[in-house]
């Protein structure tokens, strides 16, 4: 399945310059596997909404459905085929078979009938002339056929069987896609929601700073550049939030689309999402071994593999006869007639052992053994390539989480130092462009800690993906 993009939300600000503190957001693409461990009601119906009307997963079952049918086929060629047969015959002309009656049996009966006179008591007969091809002639039967040994039909049957747990676990893997995208998309809106809500936040302390300056200038404490400033950074925040809204909107469409609903739709808000934020402690060996059990990949590598063992015997048994009972029922006769002196019945056992064959079923033989060790390397390749998904996503949750720590630092940090530069400059004491440059790292800041709290949910869900949990 091809990774979809998800627009993620970045900041950077320059915190050398006194004039030009300014931030903004970015798009950053191509996200890993993402679940999650901390359970969300709004979040798991939404799930559930997924798994029940997304339209591709609707097809993986309607395969599974198909296979199922092409079992039931299978199955079918254990019991007798019934069939009822009817032909019918107008010929002329072609060869011929010539009976001399006449010539045989005419000079005896002639002299017979000197000895016996005077009745003729043995007429003379004609010479016959009898065409090969049937002239009205019909043959109106049942005919049954029961196989009583043949491997190809038992062993396709028991590829078949595993046929389906291959679509059954292909779906297990696209369910569990689909929830991690489910779960992706809603991540994405909800902290287009929270930099939205920060860059409000932003707004009113702007507009403060905005206010108090304009009192300062009327108690001709400053001059009237100090506004400024404030205003040009009061409308760099509005069109930052013009452009988040829009990413919001993208979000939201992507989050319908995957649950097939009106891409319009609104989308419930779970408020206690990050309020239950915590940092889980992650086990590399645990993740590994759940990793090797529970990957839904294996089990569909591991059912083509069974499938592909049968079809292997099915191709070995080939050399021995195949074996059936066929039994007719009906009428044959000349003129379309059904009576006792029509009616037949013939049971017939049929061996058929196919000798030589050019070196075409060792040949198939040995293709089907090579589909065997193929897949065979590709489950030791799955192996080698989730163990490395898991210590990538592994790794990438520590930083994550070593993200959280620094920004919540950070947050602490320019809080104090905002409220300590607010003060001051209420009292006229700390110019109006300094107080703006530590209003735009507390804003910073904030916008940091929402990114990477959201960050280690995402790589908390990835580690959990990658483990098959």
């Amino acid at each position: 399945m091809e990774k979809l993009n998800f627009l993620f939300f970045s900041i950077k600000s320059d915190q050398q310059s006194k004039k030009n503190h300014w931030f903004y957001l970015v798009l950053f693409g191509l996200f890993s596997s993402v679940t999650l461990s901390a359970q969300s009601g709004i979040l798991q119906n939404y799930v559930q909404v997924g798994l029940d009307s997304n339209l591709a997963l609707k097809s993986e079952s309607l395969n599974i459905e198909k296979q199922l049918e092409i079992l039931a086929q299978s199955k079918a060629l254990f019991r007798p085929n019934v069939s009822f047969n009817a032909s019918y015959t107008l010929a002329g002309g072609g060869r011929t078979i010539d009976l001399p009656l006449g010539d045989l049996f005419n000079p005896v009966y002639s002299a017979l009938n000197q000895q016996l006179p005077p009745t003729n008591q043995f007429p003379m007969l004609s010479n016959q002339s009898t065409q090969f091809l049937p002239n009205n002639f019909h043959e109106t039967k049942f005919r049954v056929i029961q196989p009583l040994f043949n491997s190809d039909i038992y062993y396709g049957y028991k590829a078949n069987e595993e046929l389906i747990s291959v679509q059954k676990a292909k779906k297990k893997v696209y369910e569990q896609e689909l929830t991690k995208l489910i779960k992706q998309a809603y991540f994405q809106y909800l902290q287009a929601e929270k930099v939205i809500s920060i860059y409000a936040e932003t707004q009113k302390l702007l507009a403060e700073i905005l206010r108090v300056n304009n009192s300062l200038i009327a108690n001709d404490k400053a001059t009237r550049e100090i506004v400024y400033g404030t205003e040009y950074e009061i409308s760099k925040v509005e069109q930052e939030i013009v452009k988040i809204k829009n990413n919001r909107k993208v979000a939201r469409s992507y989050f319908n689309f995957l649950l097939n609903r009106d891409l319009e739709a609104e989308i419930e808000v779970d408020e206690q999402l990050m309020a239950k934020f915590s940092l889980v402690n992650a086990d590399l060996a645990k993740s590994e071994s759940d990793a090797l059990k529970q990957r839904a990949e294996f089990e569909q590598l591991q059912a083509a593999m069974n499938a592909q063992s049968n079809v292997i015997e099915m191709k070995d048994k080939q050399k021995l006869p195949t074996v059936a009972l066929v039994g007719d029922l009906g009428y044959q006769g000349f003129g379309y007639e059904f009576d006792s002196n029509q009616d037949f019945w013939l049971v017939q056992v049929s061996l058929k052992w196919n000798i030589y064959q050019g070196g075409s079923r060792k040949s198939a033989l040995q293709q089907a053994k090579i589909e065997q060790s193929l897949l065979q390397n590709k489950y030791e390749e799955l192996e080698s390539q989730i163990g490395l998904q898991v210590r990538q996503a592994f790794y990438a949750y520590q930083t994550a989480v070593k993200s959280v720590q620094t920004a919540q630092a950070g947050l602490k940090s320019a809080e104090q130092n905002y409220k300590f530069s607010e003060r001051k400059h209420r009292e006229g004491l700390l110019p109006s462009f300094q107080l703006l440059d530590t209003q735009t790292k507390l804003t910073n800041a904030k916008l940091s800690l929402t990114i990477s709290r959201f960050d280690v949910l995402m790589k908390q869900a990835e580690l959990e993906r990658v483990a098959g949990s």
